[in-house]
């Protein structure tokens, strides 16, 4: 935490407000049972004030929204990435906790004012925070197994009229209630699983009976989903009569968990749910949304009319057409359940009454809680107070930032030094392994930690892209793409960033390294399905088998009837999870290869390729019910300026999914394109609403704006897009235009530095389009010093270990044509053996030879030769540096080479063999080349295990003594310096 000052507050009013969050509430669940009068609580408050959506955040996985919620500001911002954590000795996994949330709840801000606080249940707030008030945490209502309780041997289980336990059967986690002096009577308001009997099933599930609970567990987890609810609910009803509060906020996970259990089950029937369990299941999240209307009504009585109420989801829960079939096999894959836009609701003395609330987002809660009781928003929460729901909008004050303040009252967060019981801890990762929000931990507890911190990376990473921080992004990608290549997830995400930041020729190589890794992991599931092919029938399991269809595996489906059987006969959840993983990773990869192409050969220009695909691809998705594929297709359009196409593409988008803000923002674009200015304020207003976070959508507000002479709401929405994203030069360009014809000098010129600094073409692009390649080498070499300098001083290296008992391996690397050969020679001269077979010929190219081995271009795929390398030298080109296994030391040594010479080395190496080679300028080659030079470099500067010299391949040949010196000295000495010398022949630089 920073240092915090003294700052004056000022004195909060006599508000009271009461939120209530309903984790994946979703309007289109819901309005159905309004028309129906199904739930008349949330149809009065409704009625009384405000409501609308409200759209989320990505990654869309709960503990990070709500910590948004409560903090107003985003993961990257407030430190809570995921599920679960290391624990502080890195020797463990832990669920997450609030010990790691780096900046204030609003708990906190109003205990600092000195109102009283009662939280119940938020995600994550374990341990309970030492607030003014009471805090109930997310561990409270998590039901476990009682003990010495009675078993019936026919279900293996209690039975479910059982009732009762004492506090001993049913032990309450060390720091779950604060103050601590109040867990005893709280403890009377659980309600555990066991004591459900048949009158609170039954109006959920009223053919309940008919379930055989020994083969279907579905039960169970409705049964533990339904009395964690109760539980929650008791506390907070009890809390809100027993104890003062000025602020109540209680969080209800029932919905979300209903529906990751039994949506699939909700009316109408979907093709691939069985009759049998839609007659069985179909009633559970009706039900549950009717029961949280029940809980409503007790909440709002209990909070008076006096009370501000806020009511929202984090996000929402595709209930229709757009349900998913299958859960993707990888760690929070029922995410893809969710919709992106939740439910918000608010009433109150000062709040208007039966209005539409439009551009709300999660982070809106805190600046607007802040906002009733008169307290200022922090200039660092990304979210905004939403004035428009009073009746009389308060002013609304500013400070730097809540976490730069102290007092008047203590702020009630942890201490960082705050630890939990381990027990506890590993009975609540159970928990999330079972609602299916993480893996099972790997049994190595290095590698289980080591996973856990690639999740919570890879959930940053997402959420630095959802805020347009690119750069970032792809800092935390890279990483964990080149450690887990057959996580294709971290490759289609790093070429998103890509593909942002406009790194075209680093994009270009990383879809070809991906196509490397889909191969490589495409083999490795075919070997694994044949290997669990024998366990599985053990169990009853026929498995698909495996064809070959232009030599690429092809799953080929299991008849129903087998796949109904196997349905039936559980497999251990680890092979289950196997199962899906390999499945997974055979599952055809040629059409996202192919958009992820097109992409790059709209860039290029090659628009009459595009077109035939897009006009192909038109008539196959004509009828799916996918939003982005229509979104996707028309967008392309768009760039290679088929208007009318992308228009279609746009309302058929719309026609699958009328909330869709992606396609109210491409027919903003095609009316702008088409100078339809009311039509282009019409849409972009539609997306600005749905989601109010996109910086394009807002540009276009304000180029129709603009154009139609509405100049006040023009310049609203021009800073609103600049705000949103600093760097949107076109943004600045337009608004700069606007600024001079209406006279504002002095904003106008502030806008002209900002896009002088921002809008100046880089040397190197500028070098590129005019192909001046003498300009352009020079400039890489200068960006090149720059980077390296800057991965020294900011890229955290992995820890490094001991160092091996046996020899390092030494690996001579660099571009084709840089001199490899060269530095080979060289070690062989002063005595390191080289690791060669000798396939490869001298010629004229190489008069010397070449020295390699073909298992190093094998490297991708097999590993297990590189320890028969230790204690000689290996070339390896650098595009495979990643594949170097972790078990080994490795003493890197890597080629410069002016980059210019390299391409016109390659060129005349081309021109002898007869092939053109790649359709890439001279240019565009030298950035290319330059772009595989910056992979290796990230990954030398993150692996432990690899030590690198970059040795200058110019310098080799104008002062070979010193430079061998300098190689012999890292090497570990031993090596024969004059030899080495003399073995560098000033004709091996063919050119010049």
């Amino acid at each position: 935490m920073q240092n915090k000052e003294r700052e004056t507050l000022p004195t909060p009013n006599d508000a009271k407000v009461l939120v209530i969050g309903w984790d994946a509430a979703d309007w289109r669940a819901i309005r159905p049972l309004l028309a129906d009068g199904k739930m008349p609580n949330l149809e009065r408050m409704m009625r009384q004030g405000v409501h609308g959506n409200i759209s989320t955040l990505n990654p869309v996985l709960s503990p990070m929204l709500w910590s948004s919620i409560a903090t107003g500001k985003r993961p990257a911002k407030h430190g809570i990435h995921g599920f679960s954590e290391p624990t502080p000795d890195g020797k463990a996994v832990r669920p997450i906790t609030n010990i790691s949330r780096k900046s204030k709840a609003i708990w906190n801000m109003l205990s600092q004012t000195g109102k009283k606080c009662n939280v119940v249940a938020w995600w994550p707030s374990h341990p309970a925070e030492p607030i003014n008030g009471t805090m109930v945490s997310n561990w409270y209502q998590d039901a476990r197994s009682l003990r010495d309780a009675e078993i019936d041997p026919s279900i293996g289980r209690p039975h479910a009229d059982a009732s009762g336990w004492t506090p001993e059967q049913w032990a309450m986690a060390p720091g779950t209630v604060h103050p601590a002096s109040l867990a005893r009577n709280l403890q009377e308001f659980r309600f555990h699983p066991l004591e459900l009997t048949s009158e609170y099933i039954g109006p959920f599930i009223p053919k309940f009976l008919e379930i055989d609970q020994q083969e279907d567990h579905r039960l169970i987890g409705f049964a533990k989903t339904l009395a964690d609810t109760v539980s929650v609910h008791g506390a907070a009803t009890a809390l809100m009569q027993l104890e003062p509060w000025d602020f109540m906020a209680v969080y209800y996970d029932g919905i979300d968990h209903f529906g990751h259990g039994f949506m699939k089950y909700h009316p109408p029937r979907q093709e691939w749910v069985t009759e049998e369990d839609f007659e069985i299941y179909k009633g559970v999240v009706e039900g549950g949304y009717r029961f949280h209307d029940m809980m409503l009504g007790t909440l709002l009585t209990l909070a008076g009319e006096d009370t501000n109420v806020i009511l929202l989801s984090d996000h929402g829960f595709h209930p229709d057409h757009q349900r998913p079939a299958h859960i993707p096999a990888e760690p929070a894959g029922p995410a893809i359940e969710h919709r992106p836009y939740g439910i918000f609701v608010a009433k109150g003395p000062n709040i208007r009454s039966g209005e539409v609330v439009q551009g709300a987002s999660v982070l809106d809660l805190t600046p607007t809680v802040l906002s009733c009781f008169g307290l200022p928003v922090g200039e660092d929460m990304d979210g905004k107070p939403l004035v428009t729901i009073f009746e009389e909008p308060p002013t609304i004050p500013n400070i730097p930032s809540w976490d730069a303040i102290d007092g008047p009252h203590p702020d009630g967060m942890h201490s960082p030094d705050d630890h939990l019981d381990g027990v506890q801890s590993a009975e609540a990762m159970k928990q999330l392994v079972e609602l299916g929000y993480i893996e099972e931990l790997n049994e190595d507890s290095t590698e289980a930690v080591r996973e856990t911190v690639r999740e919570l990376h890879y959930n940053l990473a997402q959420a630095r892209m959802d805020a347009g921080e690119f750069v970032e992004a792809l800092d935390l990608l890279e990483p964990i793409w080149s450690d887990w290549p057959h996580e294709h997830r971290f490759g289609l995400n790093s070429i998103t960033c890509l593909t942002a930041l406009g790194r075209w020729p680093e994009r270009s190589l990383a879809i070809k390294q991906l196509e490397t890794n889909i191969t490589a992991a495409t083999n490795w599931a075919t070997e694994q399905l044949e290997r669990l092919r024998p366990e599985a029938e053990q169990y009853g399991h026929t498995l698909p088998q495996l064809t070959s269809k232009e030599q690429e595996p092809v799953l080929q489906p299991i008849s129903d009837e087998a796949a109904a059987k196997a349905e039936k006969q559980a497999l251990p959840k680890k092979i289950s999870m196997q199962l899906r993983k390999i499945f997974n990773l055979l599952q055809p990869m040629e059409i996202t290869l192919r958009w992820l192409w097109l992409d790059q050969e709209i860039h290029d220009g090659e628009h009459q390729s595009v077109r035939e695909f897009l006009d192909k691809m038109t008539d196959s998705i004509a009828s799916s019910p996918t939003p982005e594929i229509h979104n996707h297709v028309g967008s392309s359009y768009l760039n290679i300026g088929e208007i009318e196409k992308a228009r279609q593409c746009f309302e058929r988008a719309l026609a699958t999914d009328d909330e869709n803000s992606d396609a109210f923002r491409g027919l903003a674009e095609v009316a702008a394109n088409e100078e339809d200015w009311e039509a282009t304020v019409a849409h972009a207003l539609t997306a600005t609403e749905l989601q109010f976070s996109n910086p394009w959508s807002h540009y276009l507000l304000a180029r129709g704006f603009d154009e139609l002479g509405d100049l006040d709401h023009a310049r609203v929405a021009y800073e609103a897009a600049i705000n949103l994203a600093p760097g949107l030069l076109k943004a600045r360009e337009h608004y700069l235009a606007f600024l001079e014809r209406t006279g504002d000098q002095q904003e106008a010129t502030a806008q002209q530095a900002a896009i002088k600094q921002l809008g100046e073409a880089s040397n190197r692009e500028r070098a590129v389009a005019e192909d001046d390649l003498d300009a352009l080498a020079a400039t890489i070499t200068a960006d090149r010093s720059e980077r390296r300098a800057k991965l020294a001083s900011t890229i955290e290296a992995e820890e490094r270990g001991s160092s091996p008992e046996h020899a390092p391996v030494v690996i001579v690397s660099g571009l084709p044509r840089s001199g490899t050969s060269m530095m080979m020679q060289m070690l062989a001269a002063g005595g390191l053996p080289a690791y060669t077979d000798e396939q490869r010929l001298a010629d004229a190219d190489n008069p010397r030879g070449y020295y390699e081995h073909v298992n190093a271009t094998k490297l991708a795929s097999d590993q297990s030769w590189v320890s028969e390398t230790r204690g000689k030298s290996v070339k390896v080109v650098a595009q495979l540096l990643n594949y170097l296994p972790r078990t080994e030391h490795y003493r890197l040594v890597f080629m410069d080479r002016d980059l210019h010479a390299i391409v016109r080395s390659q060129r005349v190496l081309l021109d002898r063999l007869g092939r053109d080679g790649g359709r890439l300028t001279a240019g565009r080659m030298m950035t290319t080349l330059d772009a595989q030079v910056a992979q290796a470099e990230r990954l030398t500067a993150r692996r432990a295990n690899i030590e690198v010299l970059f040795v200058d391949y110019d310098q080799v040949l104008a002062d070979p003594k010193a430079q061998s010196a300098q190689i012999a000295d890292f090497l570990g000495g031993g090596l024969a310096v004059d030899a080495m010398v003399a073995a560098v022949d000033e004709s091996l630089r063919r050119q010049k």
